[in-house]
């Protein structure tokens, strides 16, 4: 039980942007490019965060991240019954993982987001807002790259804990993720010293075109 607008590059020919028409909301297209931008730099800082983290080359993980395959979202999900969302009748969205590299994610303060405990599959805790601060999660890919030292995260949202209201029903919910994405033609391998031959590689080398193919296919 959602809605959202997505954006990407402007050049992008394989899912290109669709604007408002001129004039019906003044600024909007030129908000979403800026922060499109902006996040992207966010993320390129923290692949070379993790760049030095793995002690690999300068540029390794960045110069994967080149064409810019990203996706802004906003997304807005709508005011329901809570007993509805608690008893599962309706979701606002289900348990998943993302498939790119990595997740920034900006939300409101209504709540309602869980974070599955990596050590306790099945088991979620809520991701309480912080004001001023963002989410970042790690992807599919990222998990790939590392060859699992880092996992990626599983989430969704649910109503929020503890949530006492007067008409019974669960506030509207706003939030705003940001997925990079790998270059399409560049091929995902496990990062040098994330294997061994006493921990071998858990994935095979797949090119970011083909795994996101691969995913989109299974997620339908």
């Amino acid at each position: 039980m959602k809605e959202s607008f997505e954006c990407g590059r402007e050049d992008d020919k394989i899912q290109p942007n669709i604007w408002l028409p001129e004039g019906v909301l003044p600024g909007f297209q030129e908000a979403c490019l800026d922060f499109f931008w902006l996040c992207r730099e966010v993320v390129m800082d923290i692949l070379r965060a993790l760049e030095v983290g793995f002690d690999l080359t300068e540029g390794y993980l960045t110069k994967f991240h080149t064409q810019t395959d990203n996706q802004l979202r906003l997304l807005h999900y709508p005011s329901v019954p809570t007993e509805s969302l608690e008893k599962d009748e309706i979701v606002r969205i289900s348990a998943h993982s993302d498939y790119g590299s990595i997740t920034l994610l900006f939300q409101d303060d209504i709540g309602g987001l869980e974070i599955e405990d990596p050590k306790k599959p099945g088991s979620f805790k809520p991701a309480t807002p912080v004001p001023g601060s963002m989410i970042v999660n790690a992807g599919d890919c990222m998990a790939r790259w590392s060859n699992d030292i880092i996992r990626s995260t599983v989430h969704r949202v649910r109503a929020p804990p503890n949530l006492q209201t007067k008409d019974g029903m669960t506030p509207e919910r706003y939030s705003i993720p940001y997925f990079c994405s790998s270059n399409f033609d560049d091929v995902v391998d496990c990062l040098p010293g994330t294997f061994s031959d006493e921990k071998p590689k858990k994935y095979e080398p797949i090119s970011g075109g083909e795994y996101f193919m691969k995913r989109l296919a299974t997620a339908y």
